[in-house]
């Protein structure tokens, strides 16, 4: 329980050092992405044409896989040098180092929510969606991307200490990952092309398990490979960098 409130503690105080200072607070997390999302759907609406995706309107269909994709991408993001941020905290041995990953992983989850219960409710009004009790299941996707986030950011956190074109990569690897992904076209263009191998990526499970929960009515159960396949590269990373962390901490206070 202690740990708990230290976690929830660390991952307040990084939200609000995030916008210290600035007029706007906490308002500029939830501009930014709306900002590319508006900025999406105007040019595949208006400059490439695209209307309707499986019989639903193409900015209810792009909104949700737009924001599980930020959420993801701004955890591991900022994830990155969370470690070299906090040197000062290095030396303190008793210090849980791993705990600041978790804490930052998590203080991007209230965007998140807020922006997804915007949409929710917006869209339920406007008759854009239906109610049901599917919805929900993007709980178990959330968590989905917690893990993946946490994994992957305990390897990069602790490489980045010692190698710190890491940031740089990872900021590669995520421009990569956003077109690879598919949240502005249908995964169904690649289901006969070489590049189907897309359709098993755990991003992609992620982002067509909310589409999945809001507009297709389709339980995660029904998916049993791909489900099999992602917590396969989940729990891979996250006992990768579990080990690799622990491996490394000892080191890192040589290299601060």
């Amino acid at each position: 329980m202690q740990k708990l409130r230290l976690l929830l503690s660390l991952a307040q105080m990084d939200l609000k050092k995030q916008y210290l200072g600035t007029y706007l607070g906490l308002l500029w997390a939830l501009l930014m992405p709306l900002t590319t999302i508006v900025l999406i759907y105007f040019v595949m609406t208006y400059g490439l044409k695209v209307g309707r995706t499986e019989s639903v309107n193409f900015v209810y269909w792009l909104i949700p896989g737009m924001l599980i994709w930020f959420y993801i991408s701004e955890a591991i993001g900022k994830s990155v040098g969370v470690i070299v941020e906090h040197a000062y905290l290095v030396t303190k041995m008793q210090f849980p180092l791993r705990m600041l990953v978790a804490a930052r992983i998590l203080a991007c989850l209230p965007v998140h929510c807020i922006l997804m219960m915007l949409f929710l409710a917006a869209s339920y009004m406007a008759g854009g969606l239906t109610l049901s009790w599917y919805w929900l299941q993007c709980a178990y996707y959330l968590l989905c991307a917690l893990v993946l986030a946490l994994g992957i950011s305990l390897i990069t956190s602790a490489v980045n200490v010692f190698i710190r074109d890491a940031a740089n990569m990872v900021g590669v690897m995520l421009q990569i990952l956003f077109w690879a992904t598919p949240l502005f076209w249908d995964a169904q263009l690649v289901v006969q092309s070489r590049f189907s191998f897309i359709l098993y990526s755990p991003f992609n499970y992620i982002v067509s398990g909310y589409r999945d929960s809001l507009f297709r009515e389709t339980g995660f159960w029904t998916r049993p490979w791909e489900t099999l396949v992602f917590w396969g590269i989940a729990l891979f990373f996250l006992v990768t960098g579990t080990m690799l962390f622990r491996r490394l901490k000892p080191h890192f206070a040589d290299v601060l």
